[in-house]
């Protein structure tokens, strides 16, 4: 038997450009099949598939793949605060004190392992991320930015990545004391997602493209 997450869309967020190429991203990036990252698999790892397939209500899962086809990134988005570590609940908590958890994320990143993310609404109204490792220790924080107050250098990229394109979400993400800025933008009915360093420079670029995923379940 399979599990058909209907009405769950499975978000498929392929690589198109990164700072090494201008590739448009309706054509593949001609470049050599590269080794997977240390950690990698093209299957689905255990804590994505176990939650996704046990949990009431997922919003949506996403895969992201590198240019080489390989995928860095799975996420189920839940509601389950069972499936999170209490001790990542706690870092949340710890790092926004007063805040009120909205919704939560269970992740693997290749380079990063599983990792796990509670959103939250803070005490003085932000919309923000807390992301951790199962013992606690924290990898990440994110938190909207509203786009019209993006730096300078972010807005100059994105409108250099996507002309004509209109931001619908940004995010600032601080991970050990540096910064880096997440842009979703759409352009004649496209969906694209940059990653922009805090100087400007654009790190990656990918679009996004409906799916639907089916797994096996006893």
């Amino acid at each position: 038997m399979k599990r058909l997450l209907a009405g769950v869309p499975l978000l498929f967020v392929l690589a198109c450009e990164d700072a090494a190429t201008t590739a448009p991203c309706d054509v593949a990036p001609a470049q050599p099949a590269q080794p997977a990252a240390s950690g990698d698999s093209p299957a689905l790892k255990p804590a994505i598939r176990e939650v996704a397939t046990s949990t009431a209500k997922i919003e949506r899962v996403k895969l992201r793949v590198d240019e080489a086809g390989v995928i860095v990134k799975q996420s189920v988005y839940h509601d389950d605060a069972s499936a999170i570590p209490e001790a990542v609940r706690k870092l949340a908590e710890q790092q926004f004190p007063g805040s009120t958890p909205i919704s939560y994320e269970t992740e693997h990143y290749a380079d990063l392992g599983d990792i796990y993310e509670v959103e939250l609404n803070t005490a003085d109204g932000q919309q923000c991320e807390v992301a951790g490792r199962a013992d606690g220790s924290l990898v990440y924080t994110e938190c909207r930015l509203d786009p019209a107050s993006m730096p300078e250098p972010i807005a100059a990229q994105v409108s250099a990545a996507i002309p004509g394109g209109e931001v619908v979400e940004a995010e600032r993400k601080t991970r050990d004391g540096s910064e880096e800025f997440t842009v979703e933008v759409t352009h004649d009915g496209r969906e694209f997602y940059l990653r922009i360093a805090a100087d400007g420079s654009l790190l990656s670029k990918h679009v996004r493209l409906p799916a639907l995923l089916e797994l096996p379940v006893p």
